[in-house]
């Protein structure tokens, strides 16, 4: 949830812009949800994430990891469509 919280921070979205967020350019928004994934993670283990944001997104669009934070994100959101 603070991964979330953090997006809506970050893009300057409120609560209920977050599914138009999503629906409208998905592949920004999903690896854009999943930079700040890796952001909550480093936050909590108390590193650094050293690239930017669109470091993180060419790496993720280009080299196939759309598929794994897509799936990330479903399971998040409790749904188990990614995994079938």
């Amino acid at each position: 949830m603070n991964a979330i919280r953090l997006v809506m921070r970050g893009e300057n979205i409120k609560l209920d812009g977050f599914d138009t967020f999503i629906n409208e350019d998905p592949l920004t928004a999903i690896p854009t949800i999943g930079y700040y994934a890796c952001i909550n993670e480093a936050v909590k283990s108390g590193k650094e994430l050293k690239l930017n944001k669109e470091q993180f997104i060419a790496e993720v669009l280009d080299n196939g990891g759309l598929d794994a934070i897509s799936d990330a994100v479903a399971l998040a959101f409790g749904s188990d469509e990614g995994n079938e």
